[in-house]
């Protein structure tokens, strides 16, 4: 396992002709770096503001939901903070009364994405997406990915099981416990926050048994 970015990920799953998922690419560092490894790499990030910053990686400027939410609405509001990588389209009871700005964007799903680049399975899904990981892992087909690399916010009060947090994760695993294995997943404090204020799961990481993996060239 190698950790890029505070994302960690398990590169011998990652090949060159494999594609991978960065969801929340904002400053296109991890993108950088996973394409020294994958050619095929898309990134997806809501921010009206921002461009692509590899013209080689499939950039897709929408907010990723579940696929269950894409079906409901095309659209979805996107919240602009001063700290442009706390913008979400979760609310937030911690800190929404900071959103300087709110804009209507288009939304994609994981589902969606396949569809489109006409991929069967991801060597990688990489989730930094500001409170939406957890209604997409609710409906996700696990077996989508090789891996799964999420940051978690916990931390904003963005578990949609508050204040009983890891009934969330108890029913995911359970869920998924016949396709995943644990690779990383502890309860950490960020030392950028107030003692207690960064408590979270910042860096899980899920792989996909061997069983579910599916031969090299996962495209249709």
């Amino acid at each position: 396992m190698k950790t890029i970015l505070d994302h960690t990920i398990e590169e011998s799953l990652i090949t060159k002709n494999g594609w991978c998922l960065d969801l929340g690419c904002v400053d296109f560092k991890f993108t950088n770096q996973l394409m020294t490894m994958c050619d095929n790499v898309i990134c997806v990030d809501a921010n009206p503001n921002i461009i692509s910053g590899n013209p080689q990686a499939r950039f897709e400027n929408k907010a990723v939901v579940s696929q269950l939410q894409f079906r409901k609405t095309a659209v979805i509001t996107y919240m602009e903070y001063p700290d442009i990588q706390a913008n979400c389209i979760v609310t937030s009871p911690k800190d929404h009364w900071n959103v300087k700005n709110k804009r209507i964007i288009e939304t994609t799903c994981i589902e969606e994405l396949m569809r489109k680049y006409n991929i069967k399975q991801f060597d990688l899904i990489k989730m930094d997406i500001e409170g939406a990981e957890y209604d997409i892992l609710q409906y996700l087909d696990v077996i989508c990915t090789k891996q799964l690399s999420v940051e978690f916010h916990d931390f904003r009060n963005m578990n949609p099981c508050y204040p009983d947090n890891q009934r969330f994760y108890r029913e995911f695993l359970a869920k998924n416990e016949k396709y995943l294995d644990i690779a990383k997943h502890d309860w950490t404090s960020h030392p950028g926050f107030a003692a207690g204020h960064g408590d979270s799961y910042w860096d899980s990481l899920f792989i996909l048994k061997k069983e579910f993996h599916l031969p090299e060239g996962s495209v249709k």
